[in-house]
């Protein structure tokens, strides 16, 4: 699947269920959701990569896409016509992630992204790996243990 589907599907059932998201909760949403993919299937969500960016994992990709919304909530309503071809367990684990993080500010889930050891804190280090490439296979090492 493609990462822009995975973000559409976020945002749709956020919408859907009251509670809209920026597009910094958006990024950490697709970081969450691709863990808990990888580790149901061992297979990855989507392979656009994730890089190291100050406020945590980001795909630059969905990140220019969704930009124009700033800290705003990301209220599309032409969204709701996308039909997209999705895995039942991709949805599924979108909902979970959702439902699990909704009550969460985007910050509170930036903090989660930058616990010590992890793979976000191995990438940016101390700032001298801003924008730097996230590599799954530390993704997978440091997120995907449990």
């Amino acid at each position: 699947m493609s990462v822009n589907i995975i973000a559409r599907n976020i945002i749709k059932y956020s919408n859907s269920i009251n509670a809209p998201v920026s597009n910094l909760k958006l990024q950490k949403l697709l970081y969450f959701t691709w863990i808990e993919y990888y580790k149901k299937t061992q297979r990855y969500l989507f392979h656009e990569e994730f890089f190291a960016w100050q406020f945590g994992p980001v795909v630059p990709q969905i990140y220019n896409e969704y930009c124009a919304y700033g800290g705003l909530p990301i209220i599309q309503f032409d969204i709701f016509a996308y039909k997209d071809d999705i895995e039942l367990c991709a949805e599924k684990l979108i909902k979970e992630v959702v439902e699990k993080y909704k009550d969460y500010s985007a910050f509170e889930l930036v903090n989660i992204t930058h616990k010590p050891g992890h793979a976000w804190d191995l990438a940016y280090n101390n700032g001298h790996g801003y924008r730097s490439r996230i590599p799954y296979e530390e993704i997978i090492r440091l997120e995907c243990v449990n």
